[in-house]
């Protein structure tokens, strides 16, 4: 896996001050991108003709999405590709910036390094970061609350940016609180440089680091090729906005996902710790472990309270959002995984976009 990484055009800090609004903050260094190599059929193998159904839904959600900058789209099911595209003059396989969708691996990852005996979830963080001892607010946060973005650690939205700040995680500790943890949902990347931080506490006498782990523990294992992944100048992997990949790498995240942990008959993660990982009650209802999800409100309404993703009967639709409209959409009960690679938009709906991907009489 790369890890150092040249200059590369990247958006306006403007732009990206904007579009934390919604989703996220504002990408860090950006990566030297590598000519892709696509991965081998016995990986992510092409699927015989879809019905003529599907093709039509397919094509609708592929032109919506040229429509509004798409760069790729990518869609599998069942582990095969049923539709492939380059738009807009973009190629399927370009390495493409996640952006703060980078956060996706994350959580996971969490689930994985509890099932190792690495840390508890539900262990303190002062177990390893004693800063926070002091802190009458910080004290009382479980690691799990890092994953869930419930800390109460401030969002972190204009510090946390590697080209700003040289050390993202020993930051993120200074920041103050703005609720309880386990009280209320904060996006930002403060949660992850914080989790990250233990993560690399904890892995030291190991001589390992965050990103070493991530790759031993979770990629290797399922052959995903990661092109680059961004450092700040304390050598920290940026956790919340450093990866560059291509979608079908990508997918396979959501493929893991979608198989319970399993990869190729293999465990890799025990499927009872992701189920409670991603359905934890005590979680806020829209995120849970570094992914965004489509719950259920008191009025039946699948819904998220940042954005409706799919107001239709799919509540174990799980999604990895980034700026640009980066998307990680995984679909168990359509066993779909789709990857959406693009530009920033603002007339991009997912809800839209998911409509005419899923709806057999969508227009």
């Amino acid at each position: 896996m790369r890890v150092d990484s040249k200059a590369q055009t990247i958006q306006s800090a403007a732009m990206r001050a904007l579009a934390c609004l919604a989703l996220t903050v504002a990408c860090s260094s950006t990566p030297e991108q590598q000519p892709p190599e696509p991965p081998p059929e016995s990986e992510i193998a092409l699927a015989s003709p879809e019905p003529v159904g599907d093709v039509a839904r397919f094509g609708r959600a592929s032109d919506y999405s040229a429509a509004h900058a798409g760069h790729v789209l990518l869609i599998l099911r069942a582990g095969q590709v049923v539709y492939e595209a380059g738009q807009n003059g973009h190629l399927p396989n370009e390495v493409h910036r996640l952006n703060n969708a980078s956060e996706s691996f994350w959580g996971v990852l969490g689930v994985a390094a509890d099932s190792d005996g690495l840390l508890d979830l539900d262990e303190p963080a002062t177990f390893t970061l004693p800063e926070f001892k002091n802190d009458r607010l910080k004290r009382e946060i479980r690691i799990r609350h890092l994953l869930d973005y419930t800390s109460g650690l401030e969002p972190g939205v204009a510090v946390l940016q590697a080209d700003r700040t040289p050390n993202l995680n020993k930051r993120a500790l200074t920041l103050g609180t703005v609720s309880p943890p386990g009280a209320d949902f904060q996006y930002g990347p403060s949660h992850l440089f914080a989790f990250a931080e233990i993560l690399r506490r904890k892995l030291e006498p190991q001589g390992m680091d965050p990103l070493a782990y991530l790759k031993d523990r979770l990629l290797d294992p399922i052959g995903l090729r990661v092109a680059a992944w961004d450092r700040d100048q304390a050598g920290n992997p940026d956790v919340a906005f450093g990866a560059s990949l291509t979608a079908r790498e990508w997918a396979k995240l959501g493929r893991l996902l979608i198989d319970n942990g399993l990869w190729q008959g293999e465990t890799i993660v025990a499927a009872e710790d992701l189920r409670e990982a991603f359905t934890n009650r005590n979680s806020t209802p829209e995120f849970a472990f570094t992914m965004w999800r489509n719950t259920e409100d008191n009025g039946g309404a699948r819904k998220i309270r940042l954005r409706i993703f799919y107001p239709g009967s799919i509540p174990s639709l799980l999604v990895a959002a980034g700026v640009g409209n980066q998307r990680l959409y995984v679909i168990p009960s359509q066993d779909l995984v789709v990857v959406r690679f693009g530009a920033p938009d603002r007339g991009w709906q997912d809800r839209t976009f998911l409509q005419r991907l899923l709806a057999p009489d969508a227009s």
